[in-house]
């Protein structure tokens, strides 16, 4: 597998640079796609961060499927086991298709009587699945360079699997029309809370809410030993974080709550296209604000980040 590599960095060593494809997101506002390069994603490596193309990851399929090395009959029957069955309450099965059962990083289903292994993935920007049918010695490997493209691969593949499994033209489905029909929502469990329970406002962006300390006397640098440093400055009357510069790429506009310890922190993350909307807070000491929280993994739980240079200091370290 000559052309798959752990990292856009490492594929750019071995002079593949000129074969990475870049990501694209839809922007509805432009009506145009917007493109950008691949990150390197370190903390996801082992369960992704992969750049290979399709001729080299089937090899990877096949290996699988006919239970070539590294992998046996042993291996074959351990990653194969089924563990639990996924998403019953909000994962409608498509048509002619059982509910869908996890194994070791596989999804099992069964489509017409005859099984089907398959995983999904993506990330910003990208969008893929291989899969395979062990009794009809079947696989494919599908990329689509577009977030938002699964629903595209899904047509694509029940079409491949329906053409394997010859089923006669007049009892296919439109699988375009069946992935337009296909709607899967999130039960809504209630309004997001800032800490301490107290419910998130119903005001927009862009109007924070007025306040005794000027906003300088909030900038500057913070740390936390896992997530690292993020600088706070003003931008536009408001309180705003560019984390553009990591895997994760995120801005942070921040809105003020009546009590000035806590505010609304919103998180746009542009490759993905989406806006986040989420508790943070302040703590104070003698010297001032000296810690900033921002619910970023778990519900209503905020990590914090300690301050550990202001503006003053700033401007005077460049003087």
């Amino acid at each position: 597998m000559t052309s798959t590599s752990l990292q856009p960095k490492e594929a750019r060593l071995k002079g593949l640079e000129d074969r990475i494809c870049q990501g694209h997101l839809w922007e509805d506002d432009k009506q145009e796609y917007m493109a950008f390069d691949f990150p390197d994603t370190p903390e996801g490596q082992g369960a992704g961060s992969i750049i290979t193309s399709v001729n080299d990851y089937i090899k990877y399929v096949k290996a699988v499927m006919y239970k070539r090395a590294p992998f046996n009959e042993q291996v074959y029957k351990g990653i194969m086991k089924e563990r639990t069955i996924m998403g019953l309450e909000t994962e409608k099965p498509y048509p002619f298709s059982s509910p869908r059962i996890y194994a070791a990083g596989w999804r099992l289903h069964y489509y017409r009587g005859y099984q089907v292994v398959a995983h999904q993935g993506g990330i910003p920007g990208c969008s893929t699945t291989h899969l395979f049918l062990p009794n009809l010695k079947f696989g494919c490997v599908i990329f689509a360079n577009a977030g938002g493209a699964d629903s595209v691969i899904s047509i694509l593949v029940h079409e491949l699997i329906d053409e394997v499994l010859k089923v006669p033209q007049d009892q296919r489905l439109d699988w375009e029309q069946v992935e337009k029909t296909m709607s899967y929502e999130e039960e809504i469990t209630g309004p997001a809370t800032v800490a301490h329970g107290e419910s998130l406002p119903s005001s927009n962006p862009g109007q924070p809410r007025p306040q005794e300390r000027p906003l300088s006397s909030y900038t500057g640098e913070y740390r936390h030993p896992g997530y690292g440093s993020i600088e706070v400055r003003v931008k536009e009357g408001q309180l705003f974080v560019d984390a553009n510069d990591r895997s994760l790429a995120v801005e942070m506009n921040f809105e003020f709550l009546p009590e000035e310890t806590k505010f609304v922190a919103y998180l746009s993350r542009r490759t993905e296209g989406i806006c986040d909307r989420v508790p943070a807070g302040l703590r104070f000491d003698d010297n001032g604000c000296s810690w900033l929280g921002i619910e970023l993994d778990e519900p209503k739980i905020l990590v914090w980040f300690e301050r550990v240079r202001g503006e003053d200091s700033r401007q005077q370290s460049r003087t």
